[in-house]
């Protein structure tokens, strides 16, 4: 059966409509049936200075009511002049489906159902949540997250394979271009598929990772743009393959890369406290105030969020000094901000060790609040206030306040670390 573009136009938007009604559970939308607005939908169809588009639209409606495609609804007082609503004949819907060449949404529902299940078998525990979610949505019928195109499986799979092996853990890091090689045999295929990814990734699986950039978070699971190492200073020697390194030989620490750290075993440790910093250039502040200090310390430097693979060498440290029942705190210290504030936390769940917030009270936040930055940005601010409904930073709860009191943060370039040091 032929049909006009027309024709073919306002079918399909019908059916748009039916399906988008579809698993709602609405009796009373069910009711009403599916319509369209005939003056809303052909915006000229009432052109005072020109009937001859209503008169064909009118002609092309009312030959698809004869084919028992829609029922019209004319104007009251003007029958057969004035269109007002057009109607889905729903008892013929599979005819209809078939004339369009369209498969109905309840068999693009089922199918992906069974590609999720498939999914599922090999997924990470991580990912059932989200995976089971859609499954629901799509038992009902309705839309899933957007990662899941119902129309094109084969996307589909290849976003879900992208979230499923960025988030598996990692051997060593590697680029971004070798990353995409690796998964799609395509160096530029995760490069299109990276957005929808990344977004997920904050809304559905890690909502602590909402705020920060794709930079940071692919980082955090050892994709990176070129291999980055890791700065300590203190107290501290490993050995590799025989050969000892210690990181107190020079004042401005030794850098590693991870791969050393993966295969290192730690000799000894002879510090008073252990201390992860998020910033490169305040670890060289925090270094040349502590060199004249008497304390010992052993301070690491490892960039925002601590990745997979970066957390190895602080899960070595924490196994060393409780297999040597050394006495010895663990402390963080980042921007008091919400970034800051989440990767502490992230930090103790990743790591199993209860860091201690340093430069991150009230009282550095006071003193230091002339320096800060301010922000203006509401949406920022109510993800700060949502971390008051969190238990893990329930410890925080006068430091958050402070923060939504005067919409100002403090970057940890901007704090006065000899003078604060000397009070802690």
């Amino acid at each position: 059966m032929n049909l006009s573009k027309t024709q073919k136009l306002l079918l399909n938007e019908l059916i748009d409509k039916y399906e988008k009604k579809q698993g709602y559970g609405t009796e009373q939308a069910n009711k009403r049936g599916t319509i369209i607005d005939v003056k809303k939908f052909f915006k000229n169809y009432t052109h005072v200075s020109n009937s001859i588009f209503k008169n064909e639209i009118n002609f092309e409606l009312v030959d698809l009511e004869k084919k028992q495609f829609i029922k019209l609804q004319w104007e009251k007082y003007y029958e057969d002049e004035y269109l007002e609503k057009v109607y889905l004949n729903e008892a013929i819907l599979n005819e209809i489906y078939s004339v369009l060449g369209r498969v109905p949404k309840i068999e693009k529902c089922k199918v992906m159902r069974q590609v999720l299940l498939d999914f599922r078998k090999t997924a990470m525990e991580t990912l059932y949540t989200f995976i089971d979610a859609n499954i629901e949505k799509l038992e009902r019928f309705e839309t899933p997250n957007t990662m899941i195109d119902l129309d094109n499986i084969s996307l589909s799979l290849d976003l879900l394979k992208g979230l499923s092996e960025l988030i598996t853990p990692k051997d060593k890091e590697i680029s971004k271009r070798q990353w995409s090689i690796q998964l799609y045999n395509d160096s530029k295929r995760w490069e299109a598929l990276e957005s929808k990814i990344i977004s997920v990734v904050k809304k559905e699986i890690y909502p602590e990772y909402d705020g920060l950039t794709t930079g940071t978070i692919l980082g955090e699971f050892g994709i990176i743009e070129n291999p980055k190492a890791i700065d300590i200073c203190g107290y501290c020697v490993m050995s590799k393959d025989g050969k000892e390194v210690d990181f107190s030989i020079d004042e401005n620490g030794i850098g590693m890369y991870p791969s050393f750290f993966r295969h290192c075993e730690i000799v000894s440790i002879e510090v008073e406290r252990i201390v992860t910093i998020e910033n490169k250039t305040s670890y060289h502040d925090y270094l040349a105030c502590f060199k004249n200090s008497r304390k010992k310390e052993l301070v690491i430097y490892l960039g925002g969020f601590h990745n997979q693979i970066r957390t190895t060498i602080l899960k070595k440290l924490s196994k060393f000094v409780q297999m040597n029942n050394l006495n010895i705190p663990f402390y963080h210290w980042g921007d008091i901000d919400l970034g800051g504030l989440s990767i502490l936390v992230n930090l103790r769940n990743k790591i199993g060790v209860e860091f201690k917030p340093l430069l991150m009270d009230e009282k550095t936040y006071l003193e230091n609040i002339e320096y800060g930055k301010q922000v203006n940005d509401s949406s920022y601010f109510k993800k700060i206030e949502r971390l008051l409904e969190s238990e893990p930073y329930r410890e925080f709860k006068d430091l958050i306040e402070l923060l939504l009191l005067n919409k100002i943060i403090i970057e940890q370039e901007s704090i006065d670390i000899e003078k604060s040091l000397d009070e802690k």
